[in-house]
């Protein structure tokens, strides 16, 4: 069966935001201890974002590793790309 798109490879963008979703919600709210590793682990798919063109992506991987920071969601949700505001609100009313 042909991929439907040959630039991607194996993992879909929304398999990658449902992972970001869950995993930044459990973080924030069940496993604190793991903020470093997540942010670090945001920052390696920002990196992957960006060298795909991937730009609005990144911006939000970027906002997301903010928020694990610990900005205010308020400083950051003007700047969450459109097409990823479902997703960022899924984060803010699950943690």
């Amino acid at each position: 069966i042909p991929e439907e798109n040959p630039k991607q490879q194996g993992i879909t963008e929304d398999q990658i935001l449902n992972a970001v979703v869950s995993n930044t919600v459990n973080i924030m709210t069940k496993m604190p201890e793991k903020k470093p590793d997540w942010w670090k682990e945001l920052g390696q798919l920002q990196s992957q974002a960006r060298s795909a063109e991937l730009d609005d992506l990144a911006s939000f991987l970027g906002l997301v590793r903010r928020l694990v920071e610990g900005t205010s969601q308020e400083r950051l949700t003007p700047q969450v790309p459109e097409e990823y505001h479902k997703a960022w609100n899924e984060i803010i009313q699950g943690s």
